[in-house]
């Protein structure tokens, strides 16, 4: 173990922490995997070093931290992340055998829980790399508890029959310390029917977030009633039936979001008792699915590229449940403003995002001559991605009116924060208004 320093009357220094603390402080630096809910389909890391790069870096700071580093404490190596392109020097070196590196980056955490992220392209056609480093992964996943793979192999193969290595003849993966899995492949396609028909079962009972990509419809269904029990966030790019039945089984699935859906071809209703934030699939399905998929509880609700009037039956349907809502690319310039408000009385937070407007659309949520107030409730406004011009006027009113902003610059309006993020030059007048609202008030330009 690394000796620590004798410190006197000298002025205390980084070197001078203890040996704990100062490890404690490594692990910190280590880049971690971070997961947006909101933004689901954006899968990130907080560096783009890999976590043995950060490790040899803190190394030669000095002579002292290198004997950190070269005591190897299991838990600094707990964090395994492997960003691998073509451009990189051993891109060979693991298409042709990530299995080696991969065992020499796991030996030293000893039986700590792992938390494992590979980002990784693979072109080998005659060596099956994305087969091996599966196989090898599937040994570990009673140590897994993160294990995100963003992979884009050369050639398809079975990854979860690599992954999922029975441990008895029921043909049961016990994974648990398992919490996060997120599998994404990207260049190739597995049929639904490949995991449908398999004769295994996943038991992760402390699972909370699951993210599949098109390669693994069909796939939720191999959960456990355990694991179906502990999920709460589930995020599919294509949901088939078969997932849509198994998820109306988890009782405490919170958040389900979903890129595409396969027709639903009968007239079968799923309920998904316990979800608050859902997003449906692109337009040509979103009204079917809203028909069919129940949702009691939907406080947060995101939909894509579809028509109005959809919009429209969703916020009926819902009732009193729903106060967020999101719209993407859904065009809101051909119809009547006061008609589409009347329904949004519950909503609390509205975001529009590359949604086409005009300036009524501002003018429609000032107050009436009565007094009252279109949309009551609503506290939270962004308007992204504006990329057409609107009047400058309707939106200066309604900041006054809804923001409330008097000659003091005292803001007491019900409503909080407003964001208008606009493609084209930026209006100096409502610069300017932005400064006094005291940042309730946002005006950007992309």
């Amino acid at each position: 173990m690394a000796i620590l320093p004798v410190v006197g009357t000298q002025r205390v220094t980084i070197n001078d922490l203890p040996y704990e603390l100062l490890l404690l402080i490594f692990i910190h630096t280590l880049p971690k995997f971070k997961h947006n809910v909101f933004n689901p389909w954006n899968i990130a890391v907080t560096s783009g070093e890999a976590s043995h790069v950060v490790r040899r870096n803190l190394s030669l700071v000095c002579r002292y931290w290198n004997g950190i580093i070269i005591d190897r404490p299991p838990s600094l190596y707990t964090s395994i992340i492997l960003l691998v392109s073509s451009k990189m020097r051993f891109f060979h070196n693991f298409n042709a055998a990530p299995q080696k590196l991969l065992k020499r980056l796991i030996l030293p955490s000893l039986q700590l829980p792992l938390d494992i992220h590979i980002k990784a392209q693979f072109r080998y056609e005659l060596i099956p790399p994305v087969k091996i480093l599966c196989n090898f992964l599937g040994n570990y996943m009673g140590r897994i508890r993160s294990l995100i793979l963003d992979l884009e192999p050369y050639n398809s193969c079975d990854i979860l029959g690599e992954l999922l290595v029975a441990q008895d003849e029921g043909g049961i993966t016990n994974a648990p310390y398992l919490e996060r899995l997120h599998l994404w492949l990207s260049g190739w396609r597995v049929s639904a029917r490949t995991y449908n028909a398999y004769a295994r079962t996943l038991h992760a009972p402390r699972l909370k977030s699951l993210v599949l990509s098109n390669g693994f419809r069909g796939f939720t269904p191999l959960l456990s009633t355990e694991t179906r029990q502990s999920i709460r966030s589930v995020l599919l790019e294509t949901v088939s039936i078969s997932d849509l039945a198994a998820l109306s089984q988890c009782p405490n699935l919170a958040h389900f979001f979903m890129k595409f859906g396969e027709p639903l071809n009968n007239p079968t209703v799923f309920t998904l008792p316990s979800v608050t934030h859902a997003e449906f699939p692109m337009p040509s399905l979103t009204e079917t699915y809203i028909r069919q998929v129940h949702v009691p509880q939907i406080f947060h609700l995101c939909l894509n590229a579809c028509n109005y009037h959809i919009v429209t039956k969703v916020l009926r349907k819902s009732g009193t449940t729903l106060q967020s809502l999101k719209l993407i690319k859904v065009d809101l310039r051909n119809l009547s403003y006061q008609t589409f408000f009347a329904d949004f009385d519950n909503i609390r937070s509205l975001e529009l995002e590359n949604c086409p407007l005009t300036g009524m659309f501002f003018g429609r949520l000032q107050p009436n001559k009565d007094g009252s107030l279109p949309c009551p409730k609503l506290e939270v406004l962004c308007v992204k991605w504006v990329k057409h011009k609107l009047p400058v006027e309707p939106v200066r009113s309604f900041v006054r009116t809804r923001l409330v902003v008097d000659k003091k610059g005292s803001v007491t309006g019900s409503l909080k924060q407003f964001e208008l993020e606009q493609k084209e030059d930026h209006h100096e007048s409502l610069v300017e208004l932005a400064k006094v609202c005291k940042g309730r008030f946002v005006y950007s330009k992309v």
